[in-house]
């Protein structure tokens, strides 16, 4: 019986079929001969970049020195903001600006395996899925969670009197460790009314937990703190009983935060 070397298969085909192993495995294989260790690390580390990581190209993120300036803002959204519905924040395709910005970063990227690795790592701390959150007087409330590179923003799937189902209800921008962001929360009015947007602080304090706090504009360095859960068990199967409830208000970003815990 013919056995078939594996440099004998043209080197598409190997591509292919190594693009689909994950970089332990692709780095064990740099080790036995040298010439996948070529095929590997003239192409493949590349065109895995480019399949998996568009997003950490056209992205910038949120500069060290943004990350504990609060800069405190409010704007009111605009009529057609307020009636957009979004499904997924990321569906779209690339605009021109993305691609003009991945071709640039691409002339600026000297090693190709160490950006892909660097990405993967990143990846595992990936916050898409389904969450909940204490609003407060409003309860516990579900949110999905969309997060592509440095850009993260949650929609409501359950809604209160202030922002109903379906509206994102905050984004943000990280930093290069995906630890931090600063964005903006959803505010209104009961009913939806006078729709905004106010500065706030994101903290990613484990893979599974999330804290977003801002100030209330009008009340000097009075402000809030929201916890966010993930669930893992699937949105249909969470024991609120088992989270507890703990809703925080902080006065002064730099001082410390006192829970309260309502009924």
């Amino acid at each position: 019986m013919n056995s078939t070397n594996l440099l004998d298969i043209p080197q598409e085909v190997i591509l292919q079929i190594f693009s689909y192993l994950k970089p332990d495995s692709l780095q064990s294989l740099l080790l036995t001969c040298s010439q996948i260790y070529n095929i590997i690390e003239s192409h493949l580390w590349k065109s895995l970049s480019l399949r998996d990581y568009l997003h950490f190209l056209c992205q910038t993120p949120l500069r060290i020195e943004e990350t504990n300036l609060y800069d405190f803002k409010s704007r009111l959204e605009q009529k057609e903001e307020a009636q957009k519905i979004i499904s997924d924040p990321f569906k779209e395709p690339l605009s021109k600006d993305d691609l003009k910005k991945i071709e640039q970063a691409q002339s600026q990227i000297i090693n190709w395996k160490s950006f892909y690795i660097d990405c993967y790592q990143k990846e595992k701390m990936n916050l898409t899925g389904f969450w909940v959150g204490d609003y407060g007087d409003h309860g516990f409330e579900l949110i999905r969670i969309f997060h592509k590179g440095y850009h993260v923003y949650a929609k409501k799937l359950t809604g209160d009197p202030n922002i109903p189902a379906g509206k994102l209800t905050w984004k943000a921008m990280l930093d290069k460790n995906l630890k931090n962001g600063k964005g903006e929360i959803h505010l209104a009015d009961t009913g939806f009314q006078n729709p905004r947007w106010n500065t706030a602080l994101l903290e990613n304090v484990t893979p599974d937990i999330i804290k977003i706090s801002w100030q209330m504009k009008g009340f000097g360095s009075f402000g809030y703190c929201f916890t966010f859960y993930m669930i893992k068990a699937g949105k249909g199967e969470y024991d609120l009983d088992t989270m507890g409830r703990k809703f925080q208000t902080f006065v002064g970003i730099e001082s410390d935060e006192q829970d309260h815990y309502l009924a």
